[in-house]
């Protein structure tokens, strides 16, 4: 068992939470510094934090003398985001940078760093009242614990709506590209916990290219949604053809091939 404390501030664009954790007779201090300012033209972000993390049970079953009474039951992460955004009449820009950093972790194999960075660039520009262009870019390291094992993401979205009885109605397109490059086999995420999980490899995997769409009809909070991921394999595959867009994303799990997802949603005010 454990105890947590903290106290939150708050002054303009400042805010400040600072804490304890105590685990059997140790303790150890959390704090959290975010910094926000923005007008009409732009906004910037900055944030720092110290955060204490207990161990979760699961990894009991892959090192076994890890729940040693002897030895500690936490670890902690630093990370810090800076994020600076740019609005224009028919476009916005955004940038950030982040690092995160573990210490006292045994889980982490010496093969892997424990430094996390990524750098992210998004730019959406409106060519018509109804048409936007959307790309998004993030850059980091695959050797990282916690990169999921890619080092580049690329994605590439048009959005184009329509209204329809008098805006009553609103019908949603979207088209998409998306690109994952430089990945390498060290690391996953357990499928029914979602933490990672170590692999101790180091070996390359294919990009990862695929097409997506998505339509969605909105009639005031009832919204329907139809999306295809992977077009080019739910083509081939109609067709019956030999040839697949299939893609590994680990080794122990099945190859992935299209899907399709049919959702409905209905929000309520109260």
């Amino acid at each position: 068992s454990w105890i947590k404390t903290e106290i939150v501030g708050r002054k303009d664009w400042i805010e400040v939470n600072v804490g304890m954790i105590r685990i059997k007779n140790n303790f150890d201090y959390n704090y959290k510094i975010k910094l926000n300012k923005k007008n009409n033209t732009f906004e910037w972000n900055f944030e720092n934090s110290r955060t204490n993390k207990v161990f979760h049970p699961i990894y009991k079953f892959y090192k076994t003398d890890l729940f040693n009474l002897n030895n500690d039951f936490i670890y902690q992460i630093n990370s810090s985001k800076a994020s600076l955004s740019w609005f224009g009449k028919n476009m916005r820009i955004y940038s950030s940078f982040s690092t995160f950093n573990e210490s006292k972790n045994k889980l982490i194999n010496n093969q892997l760093k424990s430094y996390f960075m990524s750098l992210n660039f998004n730019y959406m520009m409106k060519l018509l009242s109804l048409y936007e262009i959307e790309f998004d870019y993030n850059l980091q390291d695959p050797n990282s614990y916690y990169s999921g094992g890619y080092g580049s993401w690329i994605e590439l979205n048009s959005h184009s709506k329509i209204n329809l009885f008098k805006n009553y109605m609103d019908i949603n397109f979207i088209f998409g590209f998306q690109h994952i490059g430089n990945r390498i086999n060290n690391s996953y995420l357990n499928i029914i916990e979602m933490i990672p999980i170590n692999q101790y490899s180091d070996e390359k995997l294919e990009d990862i290219n695929y097409f997506s769409s998505e339509i969605s009809i909105e009639v005031s909070d009832f919204i329907i949604k139809y999306k295809w991921k992977n077009i080019s394999e739910i083509i081939l595959n109609g067709f019956g053809l030999k040839s697949n867009n299939l893609f590994e994303i680990h080794p122990e799990m099945p190859s992935i091939g299209r899907q399709v997802n049919l959702s409905i949603e209905w929000h309520f005010k109260d």
